[in-house]
């Protein structure tokens, strides 16, 4: 800090000097008297000194100078415009001079820009002086190409130039519409169909470095040619993936995340932020891959106070170990372990909480496992949903969302019959209307329903009025990286040396990141009505296989050659395509450039409640007969062909 003021003092004090100097010289035409030389010489020392104070305790000096930004302009532009009003008032009070009004007011309008150009020297230094020398005479340098030329890829540019990282860029690559060959910082601009291979060869580099907002098609195809050209990809994290932000040059590989990464999408963050800020809010299934997402997104919007619920303690353990000391004090974490399907419990939680907004992620979603636990399927999917939606109208929480998924579409596993139930139990409750009606369970009707408010029919609570429930169902796919799924399968069995086991070669399935299917589900329940069932745009499906090969690409091998892979069936209850809406669905719109309304016909209340009572009446006996009973429900609400292994069990 010595070091640096030891320098900023006299180029402060020059500037400062010159700005007077010539402020006297334009007022008076730069003819200056004796009498004006004088006045000029005596006022000198107190002006600057009124200068070099309002720098000092606006904390002008602690910015960054290599790293100047807009904000740091408008600050200085702030410190002159205070410096010159304190000068106004000491000349008005005659404290010393008197100065000619014009001179200070010249003198301010000279101090802006000159600071600029202090800042501006100070990074021309840095960058174009200080920042090359070095590198031409490092030998470990890599020649890197750049893959595109939005912001992201400005700032990578910007970052080797600057700081010690080890790559020299020597060319962009336009990955659009091509405006003709420019200049960026110095580097040349070049169209992506000359071919990454021939630029790699052209300009003797060997990687690539691919900004993190590069579409999941285009890292497909750098990636392809790097295998065929041999250089190297590397993908750079945003600012805001970095710690440490601008100050450190990270690289990481290339992931099938980035082979699948689509645009990202335009949040509400208004809207999401109204329901979660300064509110209570509750996550089911909190250790798992999405709840625990959800947490995670749900913290950084700053809730009064998060209760995490799961019934794996060693998940929960995790999720304290992740998530305590880690996160603003300020906001109230509370971690249980906890069964869905307790409802003593969870009434008991959620009357101690009062939790505004509830976010139901439990369940059990592995297929192939679920078409062997019957009864345990339903007893957590559908009648866990049950206690979670009843316990929250019971406690007056103003919004319920349950995560469905794309398998509950003409579902043709006992994992996505279950999901189907809970879907229609959710839309049933949203449609009760008033106190009158009659609830599922068969009892007396809860406060969910009517845009009125309607009287609690509880005996401690008669004649208090509470606001309807909003109760919206958000469905997706595959989520990538999941705990269980494909992707971890996949890595594994690579690490193991192979083979790769597919189902079948023609299976695909609809794919997005983790983060991604969070953040959609925050937008979700920001924009739902109550009873809405809104499905997440996921793109194109993608093959299995396709996913295989590129993750064995990406590990460095290839396919045949180093690993094999291996087609063993279908699983029961597996499907080769899955599907995100039904036939009655077709007319759904769009409540978001990634998220529509499915348009479904609201079941009866009276005959969800009966097919609920005769499905918890089978699941008391056998596998068989809770499995005849499930495929019954399904049946009827989604007229779904039978599949072998439900129409035998029937």
């Amino acid at each position: 800090m010595r070091y640096r003021m030891a320098v900023i003092l006299p180029v402060y004090l020059a500037m400062f000097a010159g700005c007077y100097a010539t402020a006297f010289l334009l007022r008076f035409e730069f003819d200056l008297a004796d009498d004006v030389r004088e006045l000029m010489l005596s006022t000198a020392a107190a002006f600057i000194g009124v200068k070099l104070a309002t720098c000092y305790l606006s904390g002008e000096w602690r910015r960054s100078y290599r790293y100047p930004s807009l904000h740091d302009m408008l600050f200085a532009a702030a410190a002159a415009t205070g410096a010159a009003a304190v000068l106004f008032v000491a000349n008005q009070l005659r404290l010393f001079g008197p100065i000619p009004r014009s001179v200070i007011l010249i003198d301010w309008a000279l101090t802006i820009p000159c600071s600029g150009l202090v800042r501006t020297g100070a990074r021309i230094y840095s960058e174009i002086l200080f920042a090359k020398r070095p590198r031409k005479s490092t030998r470990s340098t890599r020649r890197a190409l750049v893959a595109g030329t939005d912001r992201e890829a400005v700032e990578i540019l910007r970052k080797t130039q600057i700081i010690e990282g080890g790559y020299q860029v020597v060319g962009m690559v336009e990955t659009g519409p091509y405006r003709g060959r420019t200049l960026i910082g110095g580097v040349a601009t070049f169209p992506v169909s000359t071919g990454w291979g021939r630029l790699a060869a052209k300009l003797s580099a060997d990687i690539v470095l691919i900004p993190s907002s590069v579409p999941g098609d285009e890292v497909r195809e750098i990636v392809s040619e790097s295998r065929e050209h041999g250089f190297e990809t590397r993908v750079i994290p945003s600012a805001e993936q970095i710690v440490g932000g601008r100050y450190k040059l990270d690289v990481r590989d290339v992931t099938i995340s980035d082979l699948l990464r689509r645009e990202p999408a335009r949040l509400d963050m208004q809207r999401i932020r109204g329901y979660v800020e300064h509110r209570r809010i509750l996550v089911t299934g909190a250790a798992g891959s999405i709840g625990s997402e959800l947490c995670r997104q749900l913290l950084r919007l700053q809730p009064a106070e998060l209760v995490l619920l799961d019934q794996s303690e060693l998940g929960m353990f995790h999720m304290t170990q992740e998530l305590d000391g880690a996160v603003d004090p300020a906001i109230g974490l509370r971690f249980i372990v906890a069964d869905v399907t307790d409802e003593a419990t969870l009434r008991r939680t959620m009357r101690e909480h009062r939790p505004q907004t509830i976010f139901h992620a439990a369940a059990y979603k592995h297929v192939p496992l679920m078409e062997d636990n019957v009864r345990e399927a339903v007893r957590n999917n559908v009648f866990g949903t049950k206690t979670v939606v009843d316990c929250a109208a019971e406690s007056g929480a103003q919004r319920f969302v349950l995560i469905s998924t794309d398998k509950a579409v003409r579902p043709s596993s006992v994992m996505g019959a279950t999901k189907l139930v809970a879907e229609k139990y959710v839309q049933t409750v949203a449609a009760l209307d008033g106190a009158a009606a009659t609830h599922p369970s068969g009892v007396a009707a809860l406060h969910v329903r009517s845009d009125r408010l309607q009287p609690v029919k509880r005996p401690a609570e008669a004649g208090h009025y509470e606001p309807r429930m909003r109760c919206i169902t958000v469905r997706f796919g595959n989520v990538l990286n999941s705990a269980g799924s494909v992707v971890p399968t996949f890595r594994r069995q690579i690490a193991a040396g192979g083979p790769v086991t597919v189902t079948h070669p023609d299976i695909e399935r609809y794919f997005m990141t983790i983060p991604e299917a969070v953040q959609l589900v925050l937008q979700a329940a920001a924009v739902g009505e109550s009873g809405d069932l809104l499905v997440l745009e996921m793109g194109q499906p993608c093959k299995i296989v396709d996913l295989a090969r590129d993750m064995i690409q990406l590990s460095g091998l290839s396919y045949p050659d180093d690993i094999d892979i291996v087609f063993t069936g279908l699983r029961p209850g597996e499907k080769l395509t899955e599907e995100l809406f039904y036939e009655t669905e077709s007319c759904s719109r769009k409540v978001h450039e990634k998220i529509y309304s499915a348009a479904r016909e609201t079941p009866s209340a009276a005959v969800l409640a009966a097919q609920l009572n005769e499905l918890r009446a089978a699941c008391a006996t056998s596998e068989e007969e809770c499995r005849a009973a499930l495929w019954a429900i399904v049946e009827h609400h989604a007229g779904a062909e039978n599949p072998p292994a439900l129409r035998n069990a029937a």
